[in-house]
């Protein structure tokens, strides 16, 4: 232990830069896990204090240390997927690095706000408590946002949220970086009460006080004064152990919001008691080159798959960009085609087309787009047509154009055959289906354009590296079960998975090429009342800047009771014999 604080004391910037840069290996990387990022945050809290007070020197050398340990460690663990991203591997690289670069810059820029403006929350500690979640949470939200990438830039867990996950419904992912910076807190608060009570306590070994951690001009420390017991020795050591208590206390409230993930059951619906349940066969058509022998797939492969699924699978879903049409009129003659031999199942036929430009009719340009088109043998026009929003950035958008339509809903009946194994009453139940196309699941607001709940959500995929795959395969599942629906994830990429996730399942089915069917079930009667993030948004914000804004005022009415109540006893003990307290404070 004490070499250990030697280490913190005599060499810090060396010590926080080089654990910061380790952390991010492990935290940020494709898949990102909770308590990797809780860990990284904590180091970078405590030691953003040492940098960012305006007494501190040589700011903008740390800082730029900090920012390239951060940017090569977040880039270490993408190597390999983004290596093969585009057609040159240099531009890729130096893609990776710039994308980066910029999520450090502005996770670094996040701690710099809460280090100014947590200097105001001086005389409210509890209040500070809850000053960087709030910061964190907004900030991430803003990126998300505004990123051609969405959630793939920022830095929210995607692993080991299961204990706080029941909340996500009601508050989103901002929720889930609020608790991870809220947990920041608590570890960096909890290590900087522990290093500065042993500080103190300790003077026959002759430990350097906090002012030591931090370069400071010995003419101007005195002057100015750290906001926080980190760099602050004055605050003393009963400072250090009241803010214990409220750091305990924001402990306990994290700790207790975990209860509710124990006693829900996470199982997915038995298929036993259909009076209670939807039956649905779901499946992806995945041609194999081992019975096709060909290495690009075309129309009639998928449609062959499709003809072997239908007699046992609801809905069948091809891989994104599964065929190409170079025409409405070709696009239209293959989905008539598909009708006519699809008897059952309704298809979800993921396709590229070409545009026709009224101002280019020869095409010269090559201006495509991708896009699904659900069918069925009910309809003699497709169920629902949706075209990709989100290209991947240079990858796909100089190639592709994207849509501005958002995804939009239909209500498909499904008919169950007498002889089925699952005796549904009327033999007929009606489900809402959605679609939406890869990385378009990387917004957040994907759909909340939806009047209703959709109770199963088709999602065709095609990526390039499996890390990319699971990533986007991670990023759909939260987007589902954010809106309380079942995912049918299909990848038609190199090594790609595909699976079903919602309503208890988080299921992987397969990696790579092979059609496969699934049985899973959705709640009947089936409520399409959209839950709270899919109706109001980031509207948890407001809740988050609310704990920010309130425990000062809170404080200060107590403030005002204790003054109200002193001058009771004294006016008490004045006019008349003593009179024990009736009130405490």
């Amino acid at each position: 232990m004490k070499s250990l604080q030697a280490l913190f004391s005599y060499h810090p910037h060396i010590t926080y830069v080089s654990l910061a840069g380790i952390l991010s290996i492990f935290s940020l990387g494709p898949t990102p896990g909770m308590i990797p990022i809780i860990l990284n945050l904590s180091i970078l809290l405590v030691y953003s204090r040492q940098i960012f007070p305006t007494f501190a020197q040589h700011t903008v050398r740390n800082t730029s240390a900090l920012w390239a340990s951060l940017t090569i460690g977040g880039s270490i663990p993408r190597f390999r997927a983004s290596i093969h991203a585009l057609s040159q591997p240099s531009i890729s690289i130096v893609s990776l690095f710039l994308l980066s670069g910029i999520t450090s810059f502005l996770s670094i820029g996040a701690l710099f706000l809460e280090n100014r403006f947590g200097r105001n929350l001086n005389p409210f500690e509890s209040s500070r408590l809850f000053l960087f979640p709030a910061i964190w949470a907004t900030f991430w939200a803003t990126i998300a946002s505004l990123s051609p990438f969405g959630m793939l830039s920022t830095w929210s867990p995607v692993e080991g949220t299961g204990a706080y996950d029941w909340l996500v419904p009601w508050l989103g992912p901002e929720y889930l970086n609020w608790v991870v910076a809220a947990w920041a807190v608590v570890v960096s608060e909890a290590a900087t009460s522990l290093y500065m009570t042993r500080s103190a306590t300790d003077d026959e070994y002759d430990h350097p006080s906090a002012d030591d951690l931090i370069e400071t001009d010995p003419a101007s420390s005195s002057h100015h004064p750290s906001h926080h017991p980190v760099g602050n020795r004055t605050s003393g050591v009963r400072t250090i152990l009241a803010e214990k208590n409220k750091t305990a206390l924001l402990a306990a409230v994290l700790v207790l919001l975990t209860v509710p993930s124990y006693i829900a059951s996470p199982l997915p619906l038995s298929l036993e008691d259909v009076s209670k349940v939807t039956p649905l066969a779901v499946g992806c058509a995945l041609p194999t080159f081992d019975e096709h022998k060909v290495h690009e797939f075309g129309f009639e492969h998928y449609l062959f798959e499709s003809q072997r699924l239908d007699p046992s699978a609801n809905f069948i879903l091809w891989p994104e960009g599964a065929v190409r049409f170079r025409s409405d009129v070709e696009r239209n003659t293959a989905l008539a085609e598909l009708r006519e031999k699809i008897h059952h199942a309704f298809v979800g036929v993921a396709f590229e087309e070409t545009l026709n430009d009224p101002e280019d009719p020869r095409n010269r340009n090559g201006i495509r787009r991708t896009g699904i088109a659900i069918v069925s043998n009910k309809s003699s026009t497709p169920h629902l047509v949706y075209y990709k929003r989100h290209l991947v950035p240079i990858a796909e958008s100089f190639s592709l154009t994207h849509s501005r339509e958002p995804p939009s809903a239909f209500t498909a009946e499904v008919v169950y055959s007498k002889r089925s194994r699952y005796p549904v009453a009327g033999h007929k139940r009606e489900v809402n289906v959605t679609t939406s196309i890869c990385l378009d699941f990387s917004a957040p607001s994907q759909f909340d354009n939806l009047d209703m709940k959709p109770g199963l959500i088709l999602a065709p995929a095609r990526t390039w590296d499996v890390t990319v795959g699971y990533t986007m395969w991670k990023q759909a599942s939260q987007r589902a079960h954010e809106i309380g629906s079942t995912l049918l994830w299909c990848d038609g990429g190199a090594g790609g998975v595909s699976g079903v996730a919602g309503q208890g399942l988080n299921e992987v089915v397969q990696r790579g090429p092979g059609s496969w069917v699934r049985n899973i079930g959705l709640e009947y009667p089936f409520h399409d009342q959209r839950t709270f993030f899919a109706r109001y948004g980031n509207s948890a914000l407001i809740l988050f800047w609310a704990l920010v804004a309130g425990v000062p005022l809170v404080q200060r009415s107590e403030d005002y009771m204790r003054t109200v109540l002193k001058w009771f006893r004294r006016r008490t003990a004045s006019s008349g014999p003593p009179v024990g307290h009736l009130l405490d404070a």
